[in-house]
């Protein structure tokens, strides 16, 4: 059953086997996590062991049991305990309403990090965009909280860190991730056209995919 966030605690352990295991649940490490999942610097076969280095303070034993630990832990419990492998399904569908003036009234919204093909935000190229959004929405300063396992009370856990950044109301950061998955409509005007396409090139992400998801991709798109 999915925990409640308003009900249940949060948590900073993993069940693996006959044994749980303390998990580094601050917000930050989920975000290295990402950052690293897509770093194509790092070679495929290194970023497992980084990853448990990154989470536990501890090694649990089963390696493979461990990072599915980790990844039910990054969905935010919403993939199934002990589902190994990276997904290529994108963070959830969400309502994409356009005005006639190509302006949005709502955007997708950020779900849990998992190899998206269609990659919505970056926590890189978009860190500014989110603190300045945390801070204008919330009030919170990511950049003056402690560290979760040292002060749980103060600091903030990767799941609370996603709801949060998955609901915050409109600004730069939200009019990014709409206009990452916008497309200009067949009959769009000529300056409505020109207007849209702007605005997608001014928030396209660079290009982060390896030579090989690359050729995945080109040979998924021939198959359709």
């Amino acid at each position: 059953m999915a925990r409640n966030i308003l009900l249940d605690e949060l948590p900073d352990r993993v069940a693996i086997g006959d044994g749980e295991y303390e998990i580094y649940a601050d917000f930050r490490v989920g975000i290295l996590f990402e950052l690293m999942l897509r770093d194509d610097g790092i070679p495929r076969e290194q970023k497992m062991g980084l990853a448990l280095d990154l989470f536990y303070p501890e090694g649990p034993p089963d390696v493979e049991a461990a990072y599915a630990g980790i990844l039910w832990f990054v969905s935010c419990g919403k993939r199934e305990p002990g589902a190994l492998g990276e997904t290529e399904d994108g963070p959830p569908a969400a309502d994409r309403e356009t005005a006639a003036d190509g302006v949005p009234r709502s955007a997708p919204r950020p779900g849990p990090p998992m190899r998206s093909r269609a990659q919505l935000y970056d926590f890189d190229e978009d860190a500014e965009r989110i603190y300045a959004a945390f801070w204008q929405a919330y009030r919170i300063d990511l950049q003056a909280l402690p560290v979760y396992h040292e002060d749980p009370v103060r600091g903030l856990h990767w799941w609370k860190f996603m709801a949060l950044l998955g609901k915050l109301p409109d600004c730069d950061f939200t009019q990014a991730v709409h206009w990452r998955t916008a497309t200009v409509p067949d009959k769009a005007s000529r300056e409505m056209r020109a207007r849209m396409e702007r605005m997608i090139r001014s928030y396209a992400l660079p290009d982060k995919r390896t030579e090989e998801e690359k050729e995945e991709d080109l040979a998924d798109a021939l198959m359709k």
